[in-house]
């Protein structure tokens, strides 16, 4: 269907590193960079969990621009004035 679950967007607006399958239902809601991604049979999954708990700093970029990402495209009041902007839109 093409729907993403809320909590990607409530970890990333906590400033929570996000780990998602690769997919791209996320590549197309989440620009590059947003959050981290493992391989669907999870074969990369332990050595990314590691990767990204050691290095501080590269993922503390990643939570950072998603955070602000998130508050700056996908917060309530922008998503229901999208929703308001299209229901008139189509009612003129």
């Amino acid at each position: 269907m093409g729907l993403i679950s809320p909590r990607f967007f409530e970890s990333m607006a906590s400033k929570s590193l996000v780990f998602c399958e690769e997919s791209s239902l996320y590549e197309s809601i989440f620009p590059d960079l947003l959050y981290a991604s493992f391989n669907k049979d999870l074969s990369d999954f332990r050595r990314n969990f590691f990767y990204y708990l050691k290095n501080d700093s590269i993922r503390n970029e990643i939570v950072n621009r998603a955070y602000e990402y998130v508050h700056a495209n996908h917060t309530w009041d922008i998503r229901v004035n999208l929703l308001l902007r299209k229901i008139n839109a189509f009612n003129n």
